[in-house]
């Protein structure tokens, strides 16, 4: 699950150039690949897991900060099997709309 963070005088992003998002991955949970020509930094705030960025592992436990390339295909895994993760994401998706240029794609399914 997702939710964006608006501005509550616009109803836009948070920034004109940064848009900021929190994600809960549920107990072992696994989001299907995706990506997008949006760079981002994630913090987890509580949990570990895995993220697969192209064909690297990145395994994250909370107080961590990972940094995401644009145009990479991505998927999170929740390492638990009874709590939730929850991760919250900084991109500058908002400048890439403004300009017209954003683009994102998913995948058929989550990646092994």
């Amino acid at each position: 699950m997702t939710v964006e963070y608006n501005n509550p005088v616009t109803g836009g992003p948070v920034l004109p150039t940064i848009g900021c998002f929190a994600h809960m991955l549920r107990p072992g949970g696994v989001t299907r690949p995706q990506r997008t020509n949006a760079s981002a930094i994630l913090h987890v705030v509580r949990g570990r897991g895995i993220t697969i960025v192209g064909d690297q592992k990145l395994e994250w436990e909370t107080g961590d900060v990972l940094a995401i390339p644009h145009w990479t295909w991505v998927h999170h895994e929740n390492g638990s099997a009874t709590e939730p993760a929850f991760i919250f994401s900084s991109t500058d998706q908002p400048i890439l709309e403004a300009f017209g240029i954003y683009r994102h794609e998913t995948g058929n399914g989550a990646a092994r």
